[in-house]
């Protein structure tokens, strides 16, 4: 495994890691509607709704601690048992919290999240504990002894990174992929006492399969990541991501009824202008490295060329080059 993927392993393992601690708790709670929460900061953007008989979850937290910490904060605002939580895709920052909840839990995700986890999730634990963060963890080591000057800030920052990174790595190491026992094809109904919530799956979007959670007597939309609001997307062009196919999904979504978005991550709004910033960023992104493929540029040089400014203020910079290179293979394959 070359440097460079390892380094991108660590980005996206670490990426909404630590954040809590710099946060007091009350800021990461956010309250949508009556008994309907969004808790942030702890991975993707986790929702609980507290209904006559129990709560439901959607999304658990990148961590076990992460996950503990969710329960925790559920716990302080109701008594009422923890008995679904649905998850929308594959990805460690939604299901990696999961093994911090009660064991008694219903664990609900469409077919193909089943799928990805079984095939996908468990895999890359195994290599990732085996190889890639002992490998990793090796390297860092090894750059650290190469500083001469102890007293440094750049010996103390990757000192401090090491020391988190093993802390995480021990952790993750003994955290159990927990598998949804419920599942469905394209589409499923819960309904508890008078809530109705609606599970939609939509294919080759983000990833190969995600699901979007529609609370509908609340008109409230958990959209998981297929919005990363403000911020630069993660494109699992790997593993199926499709930019095309999520600009099509994001436009039916937006044919819904309802008042309020909660993304993957960034910030809930109260419109659907998150849908539409996330449209015509796909798409601006498609015409300019489409116009650069027609010129016979080739993808070094279009990530050198391509500076879309109107972008400039957004967050999770490390994943603008990944998007050029996810779209200029979807646009030449």
């Amino acid at each position: 495994m070359s440097k460079k993927l390892i380094v991108l392993f660590i980005i996206l393992m670490f990426i909404f890691t630590n954040v809590y601690s710099t946060e007091k708790e009350g800021s990461n709670i956010k309250k949508i509607d009556n008994n309907l929460f969004v808790i942030k900061n702890f991975g993707g953007n986790v929702a609980f709704l507290i209904t006559e008989k129990n709560v439901v979850v959607v999304d658990s937290g990148t961590s076990f601690s992460a996950g503990k910490q969710i329960v925790d904060i559920i716990k302080g605002k109701t008594t009422k048992p923890i008995e679904y939580v649905i998850l929308t895709h594959y990805h460690n920052d939604h299901i990696m919290g999961l093994d911090a909840f009660p064991e008694n839990i219903k664990v609900i995700s469409s077919e193909k999240t089943k799928d990805n986890i079984l095939n996908i999730s468990l895999k890359q634990k195994e290599e990732n504990v085996e190889k890639r963060y002992p490998e990793y963890i090796e390297s860092m080591k090894e750059e650290l002894s190469s500083i001469e000057d102890k007293e440094s800030d750049e010996y103390k920052k990757l000192e401090k990174q090491i020391k988190e990174t093993e802390d995480f790595f021990k952790e993750y190491k003994n955290t159990k992929i927990i598998t949804p026992g419920i599942t469905f094809k394209k589409r499923k109904n819960i309904k508890i006492g008078n809530e109705i919530i609606e599970l939609i799956k939509f294919p080759n979007t983000h990833t190969s399969g995600i699901s979007i959670v529609y609370f509908k007597n609340r008109k409230v939309l958990h959209i998981s990541d297929l919005i990363f609001n403000k911020s630069y997307p993660y494109i699992d062009y790997g593993n199926g991501g499709n930019t095309k196919n999520w600009i099509k999904a994001l436009k039916n979504i937006k044919k819904m009824d309802f008042r309020a978005v909660i993304p993957g991550h960034g910030n809930i709004e109260n419109n659907k202008s998150s849908l539409e910033r996330q449209i015509e960023y796909f798409e601006t992104m498609r015409e300019n490295i489409q116009n650069y493929i027609d010129k016979g540029i080739k993808l070094e040089n279009i990530e050198k060329k391509l500076n879309l400014q109107q972008y400039a203020d957004y967050n999770m910079k490390r994943f603008y080059k990944q998007n050029i290179e996810a779209i200029y293979n979807e646009l030449t394959n």
